[in-house]
């Protein structure tokens, strides 16, 4: 079953206003990815921005400190959008936090008698389609864009509701009609951090990789063979279409260590001699 690719929300030093006009907004759900990075010595404030790609080109822009981005869910693996951005621009993963996919029914009043249509995007629809099914059946649930264009719709009428987060709740002064509406309470995703500097070495860290090395027989086990003969330790492997013309796939790869690392830092540069294309995506502390 497909599961919601969360909203994407940037972190800025200074406030940025969202819910209501002149007033920032201090989110209590991303806070502590901003506070793993030691980012500000202010409290950071967000703004939901409508794509990944709208994050990336925030954060390389100047006009966020950092950007927050889905990585993956446990029921549907990495996210494509994702993965496609961070090859297309230069920004940078910097950290990474697992958390909870969770869903709540939200609208101006909270009263859940006066629900008669639900907005969600067609991801979170299907993650709770037997709960909504269950407890709002005379609803019509209607499929939308984003979160964001949810949450207009059920501030605009008050017999409307917006299926999301506690963060789209926070972000938009929604009132909370019901909560925990998905079907899998199992599920998680990992959301990654991107800015314009990798952070320093720790000793506990991870590096991910973008690389294309052709599309001719024993091409990947070749570009593999650097990181193997060095011995490091290569925690994932997943491919994604490329829309390049020369060569059909990317494979991203996720190993341990940093960048800075000799036996990743001369491996990459094997790999760049030897591959189409390689790329550095991020290299930041391994989350405890």
């Amino acid at each position: 079953m497909p599961t919601a690719q969360p909203m994407a929300d940037h972190i800025a030093e200074k406030p940025l206003t969202r819910a209501s006009p002149g007033r920032p907004i201090r989110s209590q759900a991303l806070s502590p990815l901003a506070r793993s990075l030691n980012a500000t010595t202010h409290a950071p404030s967000f703004r939901p921005t409508e794509s990944v790609s709208g994050v990336l080109e925030a954060v390389l822009h100047g006009h966020a400190t950092f950007g927050v981005i889905p990585l993956e869910t446990s029921t549907d693996g990495a996210i494509t959008a994702t993965l496609k951005g961070l090859v297309a621009t230069d920004a940078k993963l910097c950290a990474e936090r697992i958390a909870p996919l969770r869903y709540q029914l939200l609208s101006q009043s909270g009263a859940a008698s006066e629900v008669l249509k639900i907005y969600g995007t067609a991801p979170a629809i299907a993650a709770c389609e037997r709960q909504l099914r269950s407890r709002y059946p005379d609803a019509i649930v209607v499929d939308v864009q984003s979160g964001q264009a949810a949450a207009h719709f059920a501030l605009g009428d008050d017999q409307s509701a917006a299926l999301g987060s506690a963060l789209l709740k926070e972000l938009y002064d929604l009132k909370l009609i019901d909560d925990r509406l998905e079907d899998d309470s199992d599920v998680v995703i990992r959301f990654g951090v991107v800015g314009n500097r990798l952070p320093s070495r720790t000793g506990q860290d991870r590096t991910v990789l973008a690389i294309a090395p052709g599309d001719e027989p024993g091409a990947l086990h070749r570009a593999l063979r650097p990181l193997a003969d060095r011995e490091i330790n290569l925690t994932r492997v997943e491919s994604r279409p490329s829309s390049s013309t020369q060569w059909r796939h990317i494979f991203f790869l996720e190993m341990d260590g940093h960048i800075t690392d000799r036996a990743i830092l001369t491996a990459v540069e094997e790999l760049r001699r030897i591959s189409r294309y390689a790329k550095v995506l991020g290299s930041y502390p391994r989350p405890s």
